[in-house]
């Protein structure tokens, strides 16, 4: 007798669709330069409730909070 396999199913290509790219422009985020930052509870809780009330990642969160204080000291992104 022959045994069945049990477990995960193999994966089909009609049910699996690749992410799309996620950055500006259609960039692929994981391309992006790494930077690591430590920040006090508070102003990880406020980042963490800004992102999930805008359904945003955090480094889109903070993407645009740097460029807005580039903007408000004059300095322009380039």
């Amino acid at each position: 007798m022959a045994r069945q396999r049990k477990g995960r199913r193999k994966r089909v290509w009609k049910d699996w669709t690749p992410r799309q790219p996620t950055g500006e422009g259609g960039a692929l985020v994981s391309e992006y330069p790494k930077a690591t930052i430590r920040l006090p509870p508070d102003v990880l809780e406020l980042l963490e409730q800004l992102a999930n009330g805008e359904q945003r990642p955090r480094w889109r969160v903070l993407v645009d909070a740097i460029r807005d204080y580039a903007e408000a000291k004059g300095k322009p992104p380039k």
